[in-house]
């Protein structure tokens, strides 16, 4: 049991984290609110940084930037956090911003990937290419198991019209994690590749493998029926279109219509698909588990820590607390 003089951070953050991902923002809020009022557990940089990444994708950029800083507060050298925070500000077009947030993480963790990997996707965006690979390369050699490294590294030759590089690239990808979720982003990228030079076959295994390792990735799908779209097969695409949305689910326990996937013994991804396969059978059952676990947490925690929370208290008026969130020059955490 959670109790105000036995304050445990991890309890708030969870159960914040499983309203947001119910749609109860206000509710997770209001968690956030008062745990970062509890004393005992006001000092935890994860809270902060979990807070600001919900407000992130539903407040305003000052109280986002205002949580991102608490949280450096706390721990000045989370990775977590300047990873997140550099990303948050790319994506609003503070390419400065972003930049300065890669740079100083990199100092403080120079052997941290995803920090590198970020950064060279903004030095990409900003049209400097040989800096992005020399970024790219060495993230490689730092985590050779990052699958997100890889992933980059392909597209990017992809982009640049360089196939069979990005193809190597995304092979490593492969091995770099076979039964990783996250490899679906590589079978989706190396798929689309692969549609490009006309090798449909190949192409639909991809997709195939992509949909197997991560049943909810909606761009894997979405990339499979474009393609089965564009090549006249309208039912096909309509069919994938309606596992997407309605059963994605059920497509691991017996395939599309169109039969489970057969991979040749020759084939380029035969000594990894055994690998994903198994991963699929796990996840699912893991997912299983996990929803009724998480309904029973959410009651017992909602019940045991949280009966006193007053919930029309708000996030403070940043103005009327004076509170100088933006990122200058005399902010050191970030210099």
């Amino acid at each position: 049991r959670n109790t105000k003089g036995n304050a445990n951070p991890y309890l708030y953050q969870s159960l914040a984290l499983i309203l947001e991902q119910m749609g109860d923002i206000q509710e997770a809020r209001d968690i956030y609110i008062e745990g970062t009022r509890t004393e005992l557990i006001a000092n935890s940089d994860a809270l902060w940084h979990s807070w600001a990444n919900m407000e992130a994708n539903h407040g305003n950029q000052d109280v986002v930037r205002y949580l991102y800083k608490r949280a450096l507060d706390v721990n000045p050298r989370s990775r977590y956090t300047y990873l997140s925070w550099g990303v948050w500000e790319k994506e609003q077009g503070y390419y400065q911003n972003a930049r300065r947030l890669f740079k100083q993480g990199n100092k403080l963790n120079p052997k941290d990937a995803a920090i590198l990997q970020a950064w060279s996707l903004l030095e990409y965006a900003q049209g400097n290419t040989n800096t992005t690979r020399t970024m790219l390369r060495r993230a490689s050699k730092m985590d050779p198991r990052h699958i997100h490294v890889w992933q980059a590294w392909g597209v990017i030759e992809y982009e640049e019209g360089n196939y069979d590089t990005a193809r190597k690239l995304f092979q490593q990808g492969v091995w770099a994690g076979p039964n990783s979720r996250d490899v679906a982003k590589v079978f989706q990228a190396w798929g689309i590749l692969e549609r490009k030079e006309g090798n449909i076959e190949l192409a639909r295994t991809l997709f195939q493998c992509a949909v197997k390792s991560d049943p909810k990735s909606e761009p894997s799908w979405l990339a499979w029926a474009q393609m089965e779209e564009d090549l006249g097969l309208d039912e096909r695409a309509e069919e994938l279109r309606s596992f997407n949305t309605l059963e994605q689910e059920n497509i691991t326990e017996g395939g599309t219509s169109f039969g489970p996937i057969v991979v040749s013994p020759d084939s380029l991804l035969s000594p990894i698909f055994k690998g994903v396969r198994s991963w699929v059978q796990y996840f699912s059952e893991r997912e299983r588990k996990a929803k009724k676990r998480e309904k029973r947490q959410l009651s017992e925690v909602q019940q045991a820590m949280f009966s006193d929370i007053n919930s029309d208290f708000k996030i403070p008026d940043l103005k009327a607390n004076k509170v100088e969130p933006q990122l200058n020059r005399n902010n050191s955490s970030i210099s």
